[in-house]
């Protein structure tokens, strides 16, 4: 859930790299295969970073890259809340590149969403598990899943950055915050007992 007091998103200035941040398992069911993909094309955009915390079986892989892309790719690995919550909160955006063709995306939606939020990021991501219908203009989405496609959406991210609504201006995401989730539950309760009440009654 998100938290209703969660910070604004650190400003894109012009004279410092756009710093995009994954957090989570290091895996093929979250789209780790197209992120690297993207970091050995020759799409790479100039002012963008790359931080990655967590582990799986990609770490290798990224770490290696970060080698290979000093200053530009970042390998965490696991790392502590606090030093988690520095790196969320020196970044500019949360990254999920969970596939649509997953079938965890036709029964789960990635939390790690709400969790970027929470810590004040603008949101980058896939249109899997349907987060466009949550998150709608509060996020930026990936048009394809290919490297192309998330080079270009990159791009866009870092170009347009303030033409899309920041979560906390977003007024339809307070049903989920807490008190949006306590409201919807007792509203849920009390059709259930007016139910209940008719069917003892009737």
């Amino acid at each position: 859930m998100l938290k209703a007091d969660r910070p604004a998103p650190v400003p894109l200035r012009q004279d410092e790299p756009v710093r995009f941040i994954y957090s989570g398992s290091l895996d093929e069911e979250r789209g780790l295969p197209l992120f690297i993909e993207y970091l050995e094309s020759p799409h790479l955009h100039p002012r963008a970073e790359f931080h990655f915390t967590g582990k799986g079986i990609y770490q290798d892989q990224l770490r290696d890259l970060a080698v290979k892309f000093p200053g530009k790719v970042f390998f965490h690995g696991i790392v502590s809340e606090a030093e988690l919550d520095r790196l969320r909160g020196s970044s500019h955006y949360g990254v999920n590149l969970q596939r649509s063709g997953n079938p965890i995306s036709e029964v789960t939606y990635p939390s790690k969403t709400f969790d970027y939020m929470n810590a004040g990021l603008r949101i980058f991501t896939t249109k899997a598990a349907q987060v466009e219908s949550i998150l709608g203009d509060s996020a930026f989405y990936m048009d394809e899943e290919t490297a192309e496609g998330l080079a270009a959406g990159i791009r866009r991210a870092i170009e347009k950055a303030d033409s899309h609504l920041s979560p906390e201006d977003s007024a339809f995401m307070d049903v989920y915050t807490y008190r949006g989730t306590m409201e919807r539950l007792t509203r849920l309760l009390k059709a259930v007992r007016t139910r209940h009440q008719a069917a003892t009654h009737g």
